[in-house]
């Protein structure tokens, strides 16, 4: 009855301050279970505190955690707007982008400059990267308008290639080791939290180095070049 006192005296005080409140008068035995038990019996403060439900995690996705080559599997995703200007002094800076590709398995990254979000340009990218990190098995993004049309071009080309009547050895051998991509759900963010987490490191360290500063073209390429390598 004291502690129970004391409790609603101090407005629902926690254990700590409870029993040193109850033992600036009294010294009663077993006090600490006696000040959690009040505690939990306190409907008002178990109300106030209820128990929340953790949320089970699924399982990783093969990808994550299958053994395999740097870049084999890879996500994607884009960063930006930042601004480049051109050799001309006098021309107004343009937007450019950076993508982002993140190896799955060993979170290695590497990083390309992109100069708007065309379908050719992304094209262009993703070859500048195969041909430095090797052609992977395995490309995850997100459902935006640029990499469906990227798929789209790219199953339109692997479709010409197996048309043709005269394929040769190379051309089969290139069309049946064409890149996977694989989308996202809409509106899940939980599926791109590996990339999603890179890019929020790139754009912090990137924003510390430069501040406000705009950098030309050939300035950005050689510094997305030296951080890919770097990491």
């Amino acid at each position: 009855m004291v502690i129970r006192h004391y409790h609603y005296k101090l407005f629902h005080a926690g254990q700590q301050l409870l029993i040193s409140a109850v033992r600036g008068k009294f010294w009663p035995v077993h006090i600490h279970s006696l000040a959690r038990k009040v505690i939990h019996d306190c409907i008002p403060c178990f109300r106030s505190k209820p128990k929340v439900r953790d949320q089970l995690m699924a399982d990783l996705p093969s990808a994550r955690v299958t053994p395999a080559s740097p870049f084999m599997n890879v996500g994607l995703d884009y960063c930006g707007p930042f601004f480049v200007s051109n050799s001309n002094r006098r021309a107004s800076p343009v937007k450019c982008y950076v993508a982002i590709f993140v190896c799955l398995v060993v979170k290695a990254i590497h990083m390309e400059l992109v100069m708007d979000l065309t379908t050719q340009t992304f094209l262009a990218g993703l070859k500048r990267f195969t041909s430095r990190r090797g052609k992977p098995q395995l490309v995850m993004c997100d459902n935006a308008t640029t990499f469906v049309s990227a798929k789209r071009e790219l199953t339109e080309f692997n479709r010409l290639f197996h048309d043709q009547s005269f394929q040769d050895t190379l051309v089969k051998d290139t069309s049946s080791d064409g890149i996977e991509f694989r989308f996202i759900p809409p509106r899940t963010l939980n599926f791109r939290g590996v990339w999603e987490a890179q890019v929020k490191s790139f754009k912090a360290h990137f924003k510390k180095i430069l501040g406000t500063r705009v950098l030309k073209i050939d300035e950005n390429l050689f510094l997305s070049c030296t951080s890919s390598l770097k990491c």
